[in-house]
Protein backbone atom coordinates (compact mmCIF):
# COMPACT_ATOMS: atom_id res chain seq x y z
CA UNK A 1 0.00 0.00 0.00
CA UNK A 2 2.94 2.27 0.98
CA UNK A 3 4.72 1.66 -2.13
CA UNK A 4 1.87 2.26 -4.52
CA UNK A 5 0.96 5.44 -2.62
CA UNK A 6 5.07 6.93 -3.12
CA UNK A 7 4.77 6.11 -6.82
CA UNK A 8 1.24 7.60 -6.80
CA UNK A 9 3.32 10.75 -5.18
CA UNK A 10 6.62 10.25 -7.10
CA UNK A 11 4.07 10.43 -10.76
CA UNK A 12 2.45 13.85 -8.93
CA UNK A 13 5.61 15.11 -8.19
CA UNK A 14 7.10 15.02 -11.62
CA UNK A 15 3.82 16.24 -13.07
CA UNK A 16 3.61 19.19 -10.97
CA UNK A 17 7.90 19.37 -11.95
CA UNK A 18 6.80 19.31 -15.74
CA UNK A 19 4.34 22.00 -15.34
CA UNK A 20 6.23 24.27 -13.21
CA UNK A 21 8.93 24.28 -16.00
CA UNK A 22 6.62 24.79 -18.70
CA UNK A 23 4.92 27.82 -17.35
CA UNK A 24 8.24 29.18 -16.10
CA UNK A 25 9.48 28.69 -20.18
CA UNK A 26 6.73 30.34 -21.41
CA UNK A 27 7.06 33.09 -19.22
CA UNK A 28 10.75 33.31 -19.90
CA UNK A 29 10.52 33.48 -23.60
CA UNK A 30 7.56 35.78 -23.21
CA UNK A 31 9.63 37.95 -21.02
CA UNK A 32 12.49 37.86 -23.82
CA UNK A 33 10.51 38.14 -26.80
CA UNK A 34 9.53 41.68 -25.07
CA UNK A 35 12.64 42.98 -24.14
CA UNK A 36 13.79 42.77 -27.91
CA UNK A 37 10.43 43.36 -29.31
CA UNK A 38 11.55 46.13 -31.12
CA UNK A 39 14.94 44.33 -32.80
CA UNK A 40 11.63 42.19 -34.41
CA UNK A 41 9.67 44.62 -34.98
CA UNK A 42 12.82 46.06 -37.06
CA UNK A 43 13.32 42.19 -38.62
CA UNK A 44 9.62 42.14 -39.74
CA UNK A 45 10.20 45.52 -41.51
CA UNK A 46 13.12 43.92 -43.15
CA UNK A 47 11.74 41.02 -43.99
CA UNK A 48 8.78 43.52 -46.16
CA UNK A 49 11.39 45.62 -47.33
CA UNK A 50 13.44 42.48 -48.70
CA UNK A 51 9.51 41.18 -50.44
CA UNK A 52 9.67 44.15 -52.09
CA UNK A 53 12.76 44.07 -53.18
CA UNK A 54 12.41 40.29 -54.49
CA UNK A 55 8.57 41.21 -56.43
CA UNK A 56 10.43 43.31 -58.69
CA UNK A 57 13.28 41.23 -59.13
CA UNK A 58 11.39 38.09 -59.65
CA UNK A 59 9.42 40.35 -62.35
CA UNK A 60 12.87 41.24 -64.25
CA UNK A 61 13.92 38.10 -63.65
CA UNK A 62 10.49 36.21 -65.37
CA UNK A 63 11.04 38.69 -68.32
CA UNK A 64 14.42 38.25 -68.79
CA UNK A 65 17.64 35.66 -68.85
CA UNK A 66 19.16 37.53 -65.67
CA UNK A 67 19.96 35.16 -62.73
CA UNK A 68 18.71 36.13 -59.85
CA UNK A 69 21.64 38.58 -58.47
CA UNK A 70 21.27 40.57 -61.33
CA UNK A 71 17.96 41.27 -61.27
CA UNK A 72 18.19 42.45 -58.23
CA UNK A 73 20.90 44.44 -58.80
CA UNK A 74 18.99 46.06 -62.09
CA UNK A 75 16.17 46.30 -59.04
CA UNK A 76 18.16 48.47 -56.67
CA UNK A 77 19.73 50.45 -59.21
CA UNK A 78 16.25 51.56 -60.61
CA UNK A 79 14.85 52.19 -57.28
CA UNK A 80 18.15 54.33 -56.51
CA UNK A 81 17.42 56.40 -59.85
CA UNK A 82 13.92 56.84 -59.67
CA UNK A 83 14.36 58.02 -55.67
CA UNK A 84 17.58 60.15 -56.50
CA UNK A 85 16.20 61.97 -59.35
CA UNK A 86 12.86 62.25 -57.94
CA UNK A 87 14.63 63.94 -54.87
CA UNK A 88 16.28 66.08 -57.38
CA UNK A 89 13.44 66.90 -59.28
CA UNK A 90 11.05 67.60 -56.05
CA UNK A 91 13.46 68.13 -52.98
CA UNK A 92 13.48 72.01 -53.39
CA UNK A 93 9.99 71.77 -53.57
CA UNK A 94 9.61 69.81 -50.42
CA UNK A 95 12.36 71.52 -48.59
CA UNK A 96 10.88 74.96 -49.07
CA UNK A 97 7.79 73.87 -48.39
CA UNK A 98 8.16 71.78 -45.20
CA UNK A 99 10.08 74.90 -44.25
CA UNK A 100 6.82 76.70 -44.70
CA UNK A 101 4.63 74.02 -43.19
CA UNK A 102 6.40 74.23 -39.85
CA UNK A 103 5.73 78.05 -39.94
CA UNK A 104 2.59 78.28 -41.11
CA UNK A 105 1.38 75.46 -38.41
CA UNK A 106 2.28 77.81 -35.89
CA UNK A 107 0.13 81.01 -36.86
CA UNK A 108 -2.79 78.22 -37.32
CA UNK A 109 -2.55 76.75 -33.96
CA UNK A 110 -2.44 80.45 -33.30
CA UNK A 111 -5.74 81.16 -35.40
CA UNK A 112 -7.44 77.81 -33.90
CA UNK A 113 -6.54 79.37 -30.49
CA UNK A 114 -8.74 82.80 -31.60
CA UNK A 115 -11.53 80.48 -32.83
CA UNK A 116 -11.97 78.54 -29.85
CA UNK A 117 -11.94 81.99 -27.62
CA UNK A 118 -14.26 82.66 -29.05
CA UNK A 119 -17.10 79.86 -28.06
CA UNK A 120 -17.80 79.00 -24.34
CA UNK A 121 -17.96 75.40 -24.93
CA UNK A 122 -14.25 75.22 -25.71
CA UNK A 123 -13.18 76.56 -22.90
CA UNK A 124 -11.40 73.25 -21.45
CA UNK A 125 -10.01 72.29 -25.12
CA UNK A 126 -8.37 75.90 -25.03
CA UNK A 127 -7.29 75.80 -21.48
CA UNK A 128 -5.27 72.14 -22.43
CA UNK A 129 -3.60 74.25 -25.73
CA UNK A 130 -2.68 76.91 -23.48
CA UNK A 131 -0.79 74.83 -20.82
CA UNK A 132 0.60 72.56 -24.03
CA UNK A 133 2.06 75.75 -25.60
CA UNK A 134 3.38 76.53 -22.25
CA UNK A 135 7.12 75.68 -22.54
CA UNK A 136 10.56 75.87 -20.54
CA UNK A 137 13.01 78.49 -22.23
CA UNK A 138 15.49 78.07 -19.74
CA UNK A 139 19.39 76.83 -21.36
CA UNK A 140 18.60 73.58 -19.98
CA UNK A 141 15.51 72.74 -20.87
CA UNK A 142 17.22 74.08 -24.11
CA UNK A 143 19.77 71.73 -24.41
CA UNK A 144 17.42 69.03 -23.15
CA UNK A 145 15.24 69.04 -26.17
CA UNK A 146 18.74 69.44 -28.25
CA UNK A 147 19.60 66.52 -26.95
CA UNK A 148 16.63 64.69 -27.68
CA UNK A 149 15.86 65.27 -30.66
CA UNK A 150 19.35 64.19 -31.56
CA UNK A 151 19.15 61.02 -29.88
CA UNK A 152 15.69 60.36 -32.17
CA UNK A 153 17.42 61.04 -35.08
CA UNK A 154 20.32 59.09 -34.31
CA UNK A 155 17.93 56.38 -33.47
CA UNK A 156 15.62 56.56 -36.98
CA UNK A 157 19.43 56.88 -39.03
CA UNK A 158 20.37 53.50 -36.76
CA UNK A 159 17.17 51.36 -37.13
CA UNK A 160 16.39 52.57 -41.31
CA UNK A 161 20.05 51.22 -41.31
CA UNK A 162 19.56 48.02 -39.80
CA UNK A 163 16.11 47.48 -41.59
CA UNK A 164 17.56 48.24 -45.24
CA UNK A 165 20.70 46.08 -44.15
CA UNK A 166 18.07 42.87 -43.15
CA UNK A 167 16.53 43.56 -46.44
CA UNK A 168 19.27 43.34 -48.63
CA UNK A 169 20.93 40.21 -47.18
CA UNK A 170 17.41 38.63 -47.27
CA UNK A 171 16.73 39.67 -51.08
CA UNK A 172 19.99 38.18 -52.39
CA UNK A 173 20.01 35.16 -50.98
CA UNK A 174 16.05 34.43 -50.12
CA UNK A 175 16.15 30.78 -50.46
CA UNK A 176 19.25 30.32 -48.22
CA UNK A 177 16.99 31.76 -45.16
CA UNK A 178 13.79 29.73 -46.27
CA UNK A 179 15.81 26.85 -46.37
CA UNK A 180 17.15 26.93 -42.71
CA UNK A 181 13.50 28.12 -41.47
CA UNK A 182 12.22 24.77 -42.72
CA UNK A 183 15.04 22.71 -41.20
CA UNK A 184 13.67 23.69 -37.93
CA UNK A 185 10.44 22.35 -38.76
CA UNK A 186 10.19 17.77 -38.08
CA UNK A 187 10.86 16.38 -41.55
CA UNK A 188 7.50 15.10 -42.06
CA UNK A 189 6.25 18.72 -41.98
CA UNK A 190 8.43 20.10 -44.27
CA UNK A 191 6.36 20.03 -47.18
CA UNK A 192 3.67 21.64 -45.46
CA UNK A 193 6.41 24.45 -44.25
CA UNK A 194 7.43 25.42 -47.27
CA UNK A 195 3.86 25.93 -48.40
CA UNK A 196 3.51 27.87 -45.63
CA UNK A 197 6.25 30.01 -46.26
CA UNK A 198 4.82 30.26 -49.85
CA UNK A 199 1.82 31.64 -49.05
CA UNK A 200 3.23 34.20 -46.58
CA UNK A 201 5.59 35.92 -49.16
CA UNK A 202 3.08 35.69 -51.68
CA UNK A 203 0.21 37.30 -49.11
CA UNK A 204 3.28 40.23 -48.12
CA UNK A 205 4.15 40.65 -51.84
CA UNK A 206 0.36 41.51 -52.80
CA UNK A 207 -0.34 43.43 -49.36
CA UNK A 208 2.45 45.82 -50.62
CA UNK A 209 1.36 46.19 -54.16
CA UNK A 210 -2.29 47.01 -52.60
CA UNK A 211 -0.71 49.52 -50.19
CA UNK A 212 1.46 51.22 -52.55
CA UNK A 213 -1.78 51.32 -55.57
CA UNK A 214 -3.28 53.45 -52.71
CA UNK A 215 -1.02 55.29 -51.47
CA UNK A 216 0.33 56.56 -55.15
CA UNK A 217 -3.29 57.53 -56.13
CA UNK A 218 -4.18 59.28 -52.77
CA UNK A 219 -0.90 60.85 -52.98
CA UNK A 220 -2.20 62.36 -56.52
CA UNK A 221 -6.05 63.34 -55.62
CA UNK A 222 -4.45 65.12 -52.42
CA UNK A 223 -2.41 67.22 -54.38
CA UNK A 224 -4.80 68.28 -57.30
CA UNK A 225 -7.39 68.89 -54.63
CA UNK A 226 -5.77 71.05 -52.35
CA UNK A 227 -4.38 72.94 -55.44
CA UNK A 228 -7.58 72.86 -57.07
CA UNK A 229 -8.88 74.63 -53.26
CA UNK A 230 -6.33 77.03 -53.35
CA UNK A 231 -4.42 75.35 -50.23
CA UNK A 232 -0.74 76.77 -49.43
CA UNK A 233 1.77 73.43 -49.36
CA UNK A 234 -0.39 71.82 -51.57
CA UNK A 235 2.45 69.42 -52.35
CA UNK A 236 4.18 68.70 -49.51
CA UNK A 237 1.04 67.78 -47.73
CA UNK A 238 -0.25 65.88 -50.31
CA UNK A 239 2.88 63.91 -50.63
CA UNK A 240 2.61 63.58 -46.58
CA UNK A 241 -1.12 62.09 -47.40
CA UNK A 242 0.23 59.53 -49.70
CA UNK A 243 2.75 58.41 -47.18
CA UNK A 244 0.34 58.48 -44.32
CA UNK A 245 -2.05 56.07 -46.38
CA UNK A 246 0.99 53.20 -45.66
CA UNK A 247 -1.41 53.03 -42.64
CA UNK A 248 -5.14 51.44 -43.21
CA UNK A 249 -7.81 53.58 -41.59
CA UNK A 250 -5.78 55.11 -39.18
CA UNK A 251 -3.30 56.85 -41.50
CA UNK A 252 -5.63 59.32 -43.47
CA UNK A 253 -6.83 60.53 -40.26
CA UNK A 254 -3.03 61.28 -39.39
CA UNK A 255 -3.04 63.19 -42.81
CA UNK A 256 -6.02 65.28 -42.31
CA UNK A 257 -4.39 67.43 -39.54
CA UNK A 258 -1.43 69.23 -41.43
CA UNK A 259 -4.12 70.34 -44.17
CA UNK A 260 -7.16 71.20 -41.77
CA UNK A 261 -4.93 73.33 -40.18
CA UNK A 262 -3.05 75.34 -42.19
CA UNK A 263 -6.78 75.87 -44.35
CA UNK A 264 -7.66 77.78 -41.13
CA UNK A 265 -5.06 80.11 -41.94
CA UNK A 266 -7.45 81.08 -45.00
CA UNK A 267 -10.62 80.63 -43.43
CA UNK A 268 -12.78 77.91 -41.44
CA UNK A 269 -15.00 77.92 -44.38
CA UNK A 270 -11.36 76.86 -46.46
CA UNK A 271 -10.82 74.74 -43.58
CA UNK A 272 -14.24 72.69 -44.06
CA UNK A 273 -13.49 72.34 -48.13
CA UNK A 274 -10.37 70.49 -47.48
CA UNK A 275 -12.02 68.02 -44.08
CA UNK A 276 -14.57 67.74 -46.88
CA UNK A 277 -11.93 66.85 -49.82
CA UNK A 278 -9.77 64.26 -47.72
CA UNK A 279 -14.06 62.40 -46.63
CA UNK A 280 -14.43 62.75 -50.30
CA UNK A 281 -10.77 60.86 -51.03
CA UNK A 282 -11.21 58.35 -48.14
CA UNK A 283 -14.59 57.37 -49.73
CA UNK A 284 -13.23 56.94 -52.90
CA UNK A 285 -10.47 55.20 -51.90
CA UNK A 286 -12.55 53.44 -49.30
CA UNK A 287 -15.35 51.64 -51.71
CA UNK A 288 -14.48 52.12 -55.31
CA UNK A 289 -10.28 51.53 -55.37
CA UNK A 290 -10.01 48.73 -52.35
CA UNK A 291 -12.55 46.37 -53.62
CA UNK A 292 -11.17 46.97 -57.19
CA UNK A 293 -7.38 46.36 -55.56
CA UNK A 294 -8.38 43.52 -53.01
CA UNK A 295 -9.50 41.27 -55.80
CA UNK A 296 -6.04 40.29 -56.17
CA UNK A 297 -4.86 41.62 -52.91
CA UNK A 298 -5.00 40.76 -49.05
CA UNK A 299 -8.58 41.70 -47.87
CA UNK A 300 -8.10 42.25 -44.22
CA UNK A 301 -11.85 42.57 -41.85
CA UNK A 302 -11.79 45.85 -40.53
CA UNK A 303 -12.55 45.34 -36.92
CA UNK A 304 -9.70 42.82 -37.12
CA UNK A 305 -7.17 45.77 -38.65
CA UNK A 306 -8.26 48.53 -35.92
CA UNK A 307 -8.06 46.45 -33.02
CA UNK A 308 -4.51 45.28 -34.09
CA UNK A 309 -3.97 48.83 -34.50
CA UNK A 310 -4.84 49.90 -31.42
CA UNK A 311 -2.89 46.96 -29.70
CA UNK A 312 0.60 47.81 -31.75
CA UNK A 313 0.34 51.62 -31.70
CA UNK A 314 -0.15 51.08 -27.93
CA UNK A 315 2.80 49.08 -27.26
CA UNK A 316 5.48 49.97 -29.91
CA UNK A 317 4.27 53.73 -30.93
CA UNK A 318 4.45 55.22 -34.17
CA UNK A 319 6.36 52.04 -35.59
CA UNK A 320 3.78 49.77 -34.05
CA UNK A 321 0.84 51.27 -36.43
CA UNK A 322 3.08 50.67 -39.61
CA UNK A 323 3.76 47.21 -38.95
CA UNK A 324 -0.05 46.36 -37.38
CA UNK A 325 -1.45 45.66 -41.23
CA UNK A 326 1.28 43.72 -42.66
CA UNK A 327 1.78 41.74 -39.67
CA UNK A 328 -1.71 40.98 -39.00
CA UNK A 329 -2.11 40.08 -43.12
CA UNK A 330 0.67 37.59 -42.50
CA UNK A 331 -0.82 36.32 -38.98
CA UNK A 332 -4.34 36.16 -40.83
CA UNK A 333 -2.60 33.51 -43.63
CA UNK A 334 -0.82 31.19 -40.53
CA UNK A 335 -4.18 30.87 -38.94
CA UNK A 336 -5.79 29.81 -41.58
CA UNK A 337 -3.39 27.34 -43.00
CA UNK A 338 -2.12 26.30 -39.36
CA UNK A 339 -5.34 26.00 -37.62
CA UNK A 340 -8.43 26.17 -39.85
CA UNK A 341 -7.06 23.98 -42.90
CA UNK A 342 -4.09 21.42 -40.26
CA UNK A 343 -6.16 21.26 -37.01
CA UNK A 344 -9.85 22.19 -38.22
CA UNK A 345 -9.61 20.05 -41.08
CA UNK A 346 -11.48 22.81 -43.15
CA UNK A 347 -9.60 22.68 -46.61
CA UNK A 348 -12.12 24.66 -48.09
CA UNK A 349 -10.77 28.16 -46.33
CA UNK A 350 -9.27 30.74 -49.38
CA UNK A 351 -6.28 32.03 -49.45
CA UNK A 352 -4.62 34.34 -51.45
CA UNK A 353 -2.97 31.90 -53.50
CA UNK A 354 -5.06 29.05 -54.49
CA UNK A 355 -2.25 26.48 -54.40
CA UNK A 356 1.28 27.39 -52.41
CA UNK A 357 3.77 25.79 -53.89
CA UNK A 358 6.75 24.13 -51.56
CA UNK A 359 9.40 25.08 -54.28
CA UNK A 360 12.29 25.76 -51.47
CA UNK A 361 14.86 22.68 -51.55
CA UNK A 362 14.24 21.72 -47.88
CA UNK A 363 10.65 21.08 -48.16
CA UNK A 364 11.44 18.24 -50.22
CA UNK A 365 13.76 16.75 -47.72
CA UNK A 366 11.17 14.44 -46.40
CA UNK A 367 12.75 11.20 -45.06
CA UNK A 368 16.83 12.07 -45.95
CA UNK A 369 18.85 14.89 -45.28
Amino acid sequence: MKSSQLTLNDSFVRRALVAVGLVTAVVLITLLTWQISTILLLLFLGILLSVFFTSISGWIRERTPLSHRMALAITLLLLAAAIGGGGWLAAPSLVEQGEQLGSNLQSSVADVQATLAEQAWAEPLLNRLTDLSQFDTTSNAFLSRVTSVFSRTMDIVTNTAVILFIALYLAAEPDLYANGLIRLVPKSHRRRAGEVLDEVAYTLRWWLVGRLASMTIVGILSIVGLLLLGIPLAFVLGVLAGLFAFIPIIGPLLALIFPVLIAFTISPTQALYVLLLYLGIQTIESYLLTPVIQRKTVALPPVLLIVSQVIFGYFFNFIGLVVAAPFMAMLLTLVKMLYVQDVLGDAEVALLKENPEPHFAASSSVGHD
